[in-house]
């Protein structure tokens, strides 16, 4: 990916949640972007809400309880976060400004989608579920089983020839 295109991708975060493409509807609501921790407004949030990252994946602190919220813990997570360089393979983050965003809380079917994510998979060692919410039903998407795309170098062949040998046993 090109510097221009990353740009063009931070610089369409704001436009892809004001919905100025016509796709608005499938974006979750926005409380606000910011910079850095200290600007977020906890009052102006609702009581359930998901503090996120735009340059990485995971990196999401789930509030279920405003009130029982503990901000300082938040905004240390936060502010490691916006120092850090996500994955070196996937190049195009490191070009995109650090922004915290605060969206809608979890699905309305959270607990049947973990409960879903247990049960397809409890056969395997290893295994990532992916299920979406349509607020009416969950939908089932995939199982993935390699981490990190794949990509695994800092193990040996031996090593990962070693591992297999022991989750075939």
């Amino acid at each position: 990916m090109s510097q221009n295109s990353a740009k063009q991708i931070e610089g369409a975060f704001p436009l892809w949640r004001e919905g100025e493409n016509g796709l608005g509807e499938l974006l979750p609501d926005i409380y606000g972007v910011w910079k850095r921790p200290s600007q977020i407004d906890y009052d102006a949030l609702p009581d359930r809400f998901v503090l996120k990252t735009n340059h990485g994946c995971g990196w999401n602190i789930v509030c279920h309880d405003k009130e029982a919220f503990d901000r300082a813990v938040a905004a240390k997570k936060l502010n490691f976060w916006r120092r850090l360089k996500y994955n070196p393979i996937e190049s195009h983050y490191s070009l995109i400004a650090p922004r915290l965003f605060a969206d809608i809380a979890p699905p309305a079917n959270f607990e049947a989608m973990k409960e879903y994510a247990r049960i397809l998979s409890k056969e395997f060692d290893f295994v990532r579920v992916d299920l979406y919410d349509t607020g009416d039903r969950v939908y089932f998407g995939e199982l993935t089983f390699t981490p990190k795309t794949g990509i695994l170098g800092y193990l040996t062949d031996v090593a990962l020839r070693e591992m297999h040998a022991k989750i075939k046993e």
